[in-house]
């Protein structure tokens, strides 16, 4: 299984026994993404690295509507108000992205590892990553967090190009034609 967040989508994609993918997108919405995580800091008027590092030492995780940003500000604003502790908001917004991205994405697929964690957010916050081994129910040792797992989804796509038939064009001409 391959799981894919990016800044405004998620993927999984899951292997048969012949390595047939089956793949599975989001749809243009903010939950279950790395926009989602920008939002929510913002809401709490602190830098994305900051939320993964009071994410860290919250321990109890409390419910967030995470099918929708704005729900999910109204949730996040009420704990607020009520004297939540920024840590355990912060590790309950990285609690519900992965919750978002399984419910939606999984849709009864049978979870077991190991899986490979890729893109930008699974890459730069360990809360996130954390936080996806446990509502899978994996451990460390069933994910795969490759180095350079921030760009594997272009080096992927940069795979599929055959450079046999590709036409080459001085950068100018190509800047040009997007500009008219």
């Amino acid at each position: 299984m391959l799981i894919d967040i990016g800044g405004e989508d998620s993927k999984m994609i899951f292997f048969d026994h012949n390595n047939r993918p089956d793949m599975r997108m989001n749809g243009n919405c903010a939950g279950g993404t790395g926009a989602f995580i920008d939002q929510m800091a913002s809401l709490m008027n602190i830098s994305t690295a900051k939320l993964d590092l009071l994410a860290q030492k919250g321990r109890h995780i409390h419910t967030i509507a995470s099918c929708c940003g704005v729900f999910a500000k109204t949730d996040i604003q009420n704990l607020i108000n009520t004297g939540v502790s920024k840590t355990e908001i912060a590790a309950s917004i990285f609690q519900a992205v992965a919750i978002q991205a399984v419910n939606s994405l999984a849709r009864g697929h049978e979870i077991k590892g190991p899986a490979v964690l890729v893109g930008g957010p699974l890459h730069y916050y360990r809360s996130l990553r954390n936080s996806f081994l446990k509502v899978l129910s994996l451990t460390q040792e069933e994910s795969i967090l490759p180095e350079a797992s921030r760009v594997y989804p272009a080096y992927g796509a940069a795979l599929t190009l055959d450079l046999s038939n590709a036409r080459t064009q001085p950068l100018k001409r190509v800047l040009w034609a997007k500009s008219s």
